[in-house]
């Protein structure tokens, strides 16, 4: 058991987290760098191209391994 596993319980019942290592800390916020510069790049290549109209039915796929784009929504609807 590592200790990111142990939690304590307040007078709520809620259980709660230790902080967070510096380690995860900077992987948190890779994975939210990595995260921003994906949808920024898709969502200016999909203005500027035109590529998807009110009405068109898209579908995401991503590759590249269970941990490599953790945030990406599968799907998202416009309207």
């Amino acid at each position: 058991m590592n200790a990111r596993d142990t939690t304590e319980t307040l007078d709520h019942d809620k259980p709660v987290r230790d902080p967070l290592t510096k380690r995860e800390q900077k992987e948190a916020y890779e994975n939210n760098k990595l995260f921003k510069r994906l949808v920024r790049q898709v969502s200016q290549a999909i203005g500027d191209f035109n590529m998807i109209e009110h009405g068109d039915c898209v579908m995401v796929c991503l590759s590249g391994g269970k941990a490599r784009y953790p945030h990406a929504p599968a799907r998202t609807r416009a309207d």
